[in-house]
């Protein structure tokens, strides 16, 4: 979902140059992976909360 944000911020612009789509994709496939990890890190800690080891 944060990923197709950041691409349909990007097609929006058509004054920008091609280094900067570039940047911004990427920033944008980074914080789509950043939110993945926490929401993992997330389920993993309340697993952990609700099946103690």
């Amino acid at each position: 979902m944060i990923d197709r944000h950041f691409k349909n911020l990007e097609s929006n612009s058509g004054t920008t140059s091609a280094m900067l789509q570039i940047i911004w994709r990427g920033f944008g496939i980074m914080v789509d992976d950043l939110a993945a990890a926490f929401f993992t890190l997330l389920a993993v800690a309340l697993i952990q909360k609700i099946i103690p080891l």
